[in-house]
Protein backbone atom coordinates (compact mmCIF):
# COMPACT_ATOMS: atom_id res chain seq x y z
CA UNK A 1 0.00 0.00 0.00
CA UNK A 2 1.41 3.15 -1.10
CA UNK A 3 2.08 5.68 1.89
CA UNK A 4 2.13 8.47 0.25
CA UNK A 5 -0.89 9.82 -2.04
CA UNK A 6 0.66 10.61 -5.37
CA UNK A 7 -1.81 13.32 -6.27
CA UNK A 8 -0.24 16.53 -8.12
CA UNK A 9 -2.82 19.36 -7.61
CA UNK A 10 -4.26 19.88 -11.23
CA UNK A 11 -2.97 23.10 -12.49
CA UNK A 12 -5.92 24.59 -14.06
CA UNK A 13 -4.16 26.80 -16.82
CA UNK A 14 -5.43 30.00 -18.30
CA UNK A 15 -5.43 29.59 -22.29
CA UNK A 16 -1.23 30.47 -23.33
CA UNK A 17 0.12 30.48 -26.77
CA UNK A 18 1.92 27.20 -26.48
CA UNK A 19 -1.08 25.50 -25.88
CA UNK A 20 -4.33 25.52 -27.99
CA UNK A 21 -7.69 26.43 -26.47
CA UNK A 22 -9.45 22.88 -27.28
CA UNK A 23 -6.56 21.08 -25.27
CA UNK A 24 -6.74 23.68 -22.05
CA UNK A 25 -10.63 23.33 -22.09
CA UNK A 26 -10.07 19.41 -22.17
CA UNK A 27 -7.27 19.80 -19.31
CA UNK A 28 -9.75 21.97 -17.26
CA UNK A 29 -12.50 19.41 -17.84
CA UNK A 30 -10.06 16.26 -16.70
CA UNK A 31 -9.11 18.43 -13.35
CA UNK A 32 -12.95 19.43 -12.58
CA UNK A 33 -13.27 15.22 -13.02
CA UNK A 34 -10.08 14.58 -10.81
CA UNK A 35 -11.76 16.72 -7.90
CA UNK A 36 -15.07 15.11 -8.11
CA UNK A 37 -13.25 11.90 -7.54
CA UNK A 38 -14.59 10.69 -11.45
CA UNK A 39 -10.99 9.28 -12.27
CA UNK A 40 -12.64 7.07 -15.85
CA UNK A 41 -13.71 10.43 -17.18
CA UNK A 42 -10.60 12.65 -15.81
CA UNK A 43 -8.63 10.09 -18.11
CA UNK A 44 -10.97 10.42 -20.70
CA UNK A 45 -10.13 14.15 -20.86
CA UNK A 46 -7.18 14.11 -20.23
CA UNK A 47 -6.37 11.70 -23.14
CA UNK A 48 -8.51 14.13 -25.02
CA UNK A 49 -5.51 16.85 -23.88
CA UNK A 50 -3.23 14.62 -24.98
CA UNK A 51 -4.53 14.18 -28.13
CA UNK A 52 -5.19 17.55 -29.41
CA UNK A 53 -1.73 18.56 -27.95
CA UNK A 54 0.71 16.37 -27.28
CA UNK A 55 3.23 18.55 -26.15
CA UNK A 56 0.35 19.31 -23.16
CA UNK A 57 2.94 17.88 -20.45
CA UNK A 58 0.92 18.94 -17.14
CA UNK A 59 -1.83 16.20 -19.09
CA UNK A 60 1.14 13.26 -18.47
CA UNK A 61 1.90 15.02 -15.02
CA UNK A 62 -1.94 14.95 -14.01
CA UNK A 63 -2.68 11.58 -16.44
CA UNK A 64 -0.12 9.56 -14.09
CA UNK A 65 -1.68 10.81 -10.64
CA UNK A 66 -5.07 9.09 -11.11
CA UNK A 67 -3.62 6.15 -13.15
CA UNK A 68 -1.83 5.60 -9.25
CA UNK A 69 -5.09 6.45 -7.58
CA UNK A 70 -6.99 3.46 -9.73
CA UNK A 71 -4.24 1.50 -9.23
CA UNK A 72 -2.60 1.18 -12.62
CA UNK A 73 1.31 2.11 -11.50
CA UNK A 74 2.86 0.71 -14.99
CA UNK A 75 0.89 3.23 -17.49
CA UNK A 76 1.57 5.99 -14.73
CA UNK A 77 4.91 5.53 -15.04
CA UNK A 78 5.09 5.45 -18.38
CA UNK A 79 3.71 8.79 -18.17
CA UNK A 80 6.06 10.24 -15.52
CA UNK A 81 8.51 9.34 -17.80
CA UNK A 82 7.31 11.12 -20.12
CA UNK A 83 6.59 14.26 -18.45
CA UNK A 84 10.31 14.01 -17.27
CA UNK A 85 11.57 14.50 -20.62
CA UNK A 86 10.05 17.87 -20.16
CA UNK A 87 10.80 18.21 -16.36
CA UNK A 88 13.57 16.14 -15.78
CA UNK A 89 14.62 17.16 -12.23
CA UNK A 90 10.92 18.39 -11.13
CA UNK A 91 11.36 16.24 -7.52
CA UNK A 92 7.74 15.81 -7.44
CA UNK A 93 7.83 13.82 -10.15
CA UNK A 94 10.94 11.96 -9.75
CA UNK A 95 9.68 11.02 -6.12
CA UNK A 96 6.59 9.63 -7.52
CA UNK A 97 7.91 7.90 -10.27
CA UNK A 98 10.91 6.63 -7.59
CA UNK A 99 7.61 4.99 -5.20
CA UNK A 100 5.99 3.65 -8.20
CA UNK A 101 8.76 1.68 -9.31
CA UNK A 102 9.11 0.84 -5.40
CA UNK A 103 6.25 -0.89 -5.32
CA UNK A 104 6.19 -2.80 -8.16
CA UNK A 105 9.42 -4.28 -7.19
CA UNK A 106 11.95 -2.43 -9.67
CA UNK A 107 14.30 -1.65 -6.64
CA UNK A 108 17.90 -0.71 -8.93
CA UNK A 109 15.76 1.69 -11.15
CA UNK A 110 13.78 3.54 -8.39
CA UNK A 111 17.47 4.24 -6.44
CA UNK A 112 18.51 6.79 -8.36
CA UNK A 113 14.83 8.44 -8.76
CA UNK A 114 14.34 8.41 -5.15
CA UNK A 115 18.32 9.90 -4.46
CA UNK A 116 17.90 12.72 -7.05
CA UNK A 117 14.68 13.67 -5.10
CA UNK A 118 16.46 13.77 -2.14
CA UNK A 119 19.15 15.58 -3.00
CA UNK A 120 16.54 18.34 -4.82
CA UNK A 121 13.70 18.53 -1.93
CA UNK A 122 15.19 17.01 1.33
CA UNK A 123 12.09 17.98 3.12
CA UNK A 124 10.12 15.61 1.93
CA UNK A 125 7.80 13.17 3.80
CA UNK A 126 8.34 10.00 2.38
CA UNK A 127 12.21 9.72 0.81
CA UNK A 128 13.33 8.22 3.42
CA UNK A 129 10.52 5.40 4.44
CA UNK A 130 10.93 4.68 0.32
CA UNK A 131 14.41 4.72 0.62
CA UNK A 132 15.23 2.31 3.40
CA UNK A 133 12.45 0.11 1.42
CA UNK A 134 14.62 -0.14 -1.37
CA UNK A 135 17.93 -0.04 0.83
CA UNK A 136 16.34 -3.04 2.45
CA UNK A 137 15.12 -5.43 -0.88
CA UNK A 138 18.58 -4.41 -2.37
CA UNK A 139 20.36 -5.68 0.94
CA UNK A 140 22.30 -3.10 1.66
CA UNK A 141 20.35 -3.18 5.22
CA UNK A 142 22.84 -0.40 7.13
CA UNK A 143 21.44 2.23 4.53
CA UNK A 144 17.44 0.73 4.92
CA UNK A 145 18.20 1.23 8.66
CA UNK A 146 19.49 4.83 9.10
CA UNK A 147 16.94 5.95 6.60
CA UNK A 148 14.09 4.18 8.19
CA UNK A 149 15.43 5.58 11.79
CA UNK A 150 15.57 9.11 9.95
CA UNK A 151 11.81 8.63 8.87
CA UNK A 152 10.82 7.74 12.37
CA UNK A 153 11.97 11.34 13.72
CA UNK A 154 8.83 12.68 12.39
CA UNK A 155 6.76 9.28 12.36
CA UNK A 156 7.53 7.53 15.91
CA UNK A 157 4.27 5.20 16.03
CA UNK A 158 5.44 4.06 12.22
CA UNK A 159 5.31 0.31 13.11
CA UNK A 160 6.67 -0.97 9.28
CA UNK A 161 9.46 1.02 9.94
CA UNK A 162 10.66 -0.30 12.62
CA UNK A 163 9.56 -4.12 11.14
CA UNK A 164 12.23 -2.89 8.34
CA UNK A 165 14.94 -2.47 11.06
CA UNK A 166 14.40 -5.45 13.17
CA UNK A 167 14.86 -7.15 10.04
CA UNK A 168 17.86 -5.49 9.15
CA UNK A 169 19.46 -5.67 12.30
CA UNK A 170 18.50 -9.60 12.39
CA UNK A 171 20.09 -9.84 9.03
CA UNK A 172 23.30 -7.90 10.47
CA UNK A 173 23.37 -10.54 13.41
CA UNK A 174 22.91 -7.46 15.89
CA UNK A 175 20.39 -9.22 18.36
CA UNK A 176 20.25 -6.70 21.00
CA UNK A 177 19.32 -3.88 18.19
CA UNK A 178 16.49 -6.61 16.49
CA UNK A 179 15.05 -7.53 19.85
CA UNK A 180 14.35 -3.91 20.96
CA UNK A 181 12.73 -3.43 17.20
CA UNK A 182 10.54 -6.23 17.47
CA UNK A 183 9.26 -5.48 20.51
CA UNK A 184 8.38 -1.64 19.74
CA UNK A 185 6.73 -2.79 16.24
CA UNK A 186 5.03 -5.14 18.01
CA UNK A 187 3.81 -3.15 20.89
CA UNK A 188 2.72 -0.13 18.39
CA UNK A 189 0.73 -2.87 16.02
CA UNK A 190 -1.26 -4.01 18.83
CA UNK A 191 -1.59 -0.25 20.15
CA UNK A 192 -4.37 0.20 17.24
CA UNK A 193 -7.22 -1.74 16.31
CA UNK A 194 -7.13 -2.50 12.91
CA UNK A 195 -7.32 -4.67 9.94
CA UNK A 196 -4.17 -6.29 8.47
CA UNK A 197 -4.14 -7.35 4.76
CA UNK A 198 -1.88 -10.51 4.49
CA UNK A 199 1.39 -8.86 4.03
CA UNK A 200 0.56 -6.96 7.46
CA UNK A 201 -0.10 -10.50 8.70
CA UNK A 202 3.41 -12.14 7.11
CA UNK A 203 5.69 -9.06 8.63
CA UNK A 204 3.81 -9.57 12.31
CA UNK A 205 4.45 -13.52 12.28
CA UNK A 206 8.38 -12.72 11.57
CA UNK A 207 8.03 -9.84 14.31
CA UNK A 208 6.84 -12.31 16.69
CA UNK A 209 9.54 -15.29 15.65
CA UNK A 210 12.47 -12.30 15.65
CA UNK A 211 11.51 -11.33 18.97
CA UNK A 212 11.06 -15.16 19.74
CA UNK A 213 14.70 -15.85 18.90
CA UNK A 214 16.10 -13.07 20.75
CA UNK A 215 14.17 -13.31 23.84
CA UNK A 216 13.39 -16.95 24.70
CA UNK A 217 10.25 -16.33 24.91
CA UNK A 218 6.60 -15.53 23.14
CA UNK A 219 5.40 -11.56 22.66
CA UNK A 220 2.50 -11.25 24.61
CA UNK A 221 0.05 -8.81 23.83
CA UNK A 222 -0.06 -5.55 26.05
CA UNK A 223 -3.16 -5.11 28.09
Amino acid sequence: MIKKTLITACIIIQVFLAYSQSADEYFGKACTYVIEGNYNKAIKYFNKTIETDPEFNFAYLNRASVYTLNGDYKKAIADLNIYLTYDPENPGALESRGILLTETGNFGSALPDLLKASELSPESLYLNYYLGLVYFNLKDYKSAVKCFELYLTENQNDWESCFYIAMSYQYLSQKDKACEYSDLALNLVYSVEESHNSKDKKHIRLLKEAYSNCTGSQFILPE
